[in-house]
């Protein structure tokens, strides 16, 4: 399984007709602690990059520390 935060594809290997042929999987920890896996469309991904990109003042700051270790 790929570390925190590390961005994969994902084939849809038995999808419903409607379905995706493959999704963006993450692994993201909560503030509680837990963690779970998300898989996203192409599309949620991008959405997300430019809410990112349009309120860069809303994002948290990481620690050189946290860099470093990640």
């Amino acid at each position: 399984m790929n570390r925190l935060g590390d961005l994969s594809e994902v084939i849809n290997e038995n999808p419903h007709w409607a379905a995706l042929g493959k999704y963006n999987h993450i692994r993201v920890q909560f503030p509680d602690g837990t963690e779970r896996s998300l898989l996203l469309t192409d599309r949620e991904v991008q959405s997300g990059l430019t809410r990112a990109d349009k309120n860069t003042g809303d994002l948290p700051t990481v620690s050189w520390f946290r860099d470093l270790l990640d």
